[in-house]
């Protein structure tokens, strides 16, 4: 397994604001989704697993090093790349003098690079090679990071909502390609979402996040059954893409850590 979580407990501030206790599991590979109602800890699972955040108690390890014995910034991000909810950087430079930048500071062979020509028409960024980066849209800036994390070339990607603020073919042309190019590279890519169908269609396997605070991982075809989402988003299934429907502008602002809600985290593995 590529990342394992150890009798890990983490709270934010301090215990009263917990978020997972004595929590133990091995993540699965491939592309993998991450799918629950807001609050139930989503994006700290990934945080801690890609060791942007530390447990307080037990142990992340990934690509079987400690995530607290990294020796540097550069050795974590080679070993997991993240993108962020709504991510926005400054940057002088053109979309195209970035991608090459980012593919020079990555792991890629440099033979490799015709993944910017192949990204760069996978995502139709063609027109925006020559714009400041600042001067995409929501949606083009949301493909070009996703592009940049492809090209950095880390053994296990991470990405937050990555598709939140695409049209809705854009959301099914991007999951396919990351499909494609996880088996193509031999990756993990580990990613959250709250279209339950895009999961299904694309993804190898899930992580499904229960409100009492329990998890359940396996293959998305056997574990995002009717009767395991209700439990997890406590719905009947034909109310739920209203209800999920509510959050698009929650998710269209930063994640605050104050927006998690207390829980203690148990695990659930199905084969």
């Amino acid at each position: 397994m590529s990342i394992r979580f150890e009798n890990l407990t983490y709270y934010y501030n301090d215990p009263e604001n917990l978020v997972f206790r004595n929590l133990s599991v091995d993540l699965p590979g491939g592309l993998t989704s991450l799918v629950g109602q807001n609050g139930t800890g989503k994006t700290t699972f990934m945080l801690l697993a890609g060791g942007r955040i530390m447990p307080q108690e037990g142990t992340v390890f990934l690509s079987g090093i400690d995530t607290r014995e990294m020796s540097s910034e550069d050795e974590r991000n080679k070993l997991a790349s993240f993108v962020y909810q709504n991510m926005e950087f400054e940057a002088d430079e053109t979309v195209g003098e970035l991608l090459k930048i980012v593919f020079e500071s990555g792991s890629h062979n440099p033979e490799e690079k015709n993944l910017i020509d192949d990204l760069v028409g996978a995502f139709e960024l063609g027109t925006l090679l020559n714009r400041p980066f600042q001067k995409t849209s929501k949606g083009e800036m949301q493909k070009i990071n996703i592009a940049f994390s492809l090209l950095y070339g880390s053994k296990t990607i991470m990405m937050d909502e990555p598709v939140f603020a695409l049209e809705n073919h854009w959301k099914d042309r991007v999951l396919e390609y990351l499909k494609n190019y996880v088996h193509d590279k031999h990756i993990n890519l580990y990613y959250s979402i709250h279209e339950l169908d895009l999961s299904r269609k694309y993804s190898d396997n899930g992580i499904l996040f229960f409100k009492n605070g329990s998890i359940a991982s396996g293959p998305a075809d056997r574990l995002f059954t009717k009767e395991k989402v209700e439990e997890a988003y406590q719905v009947p299934s034909e109310l739920l893409y209203k209800r999920e429907s509510l959050f698009r502008d929650h998710l269209l602002k930063p994640a605050n850590p104050k927006d998690y809600e207390n829980f203690e985290g148990s695990v659930k593995v199905y084969e």
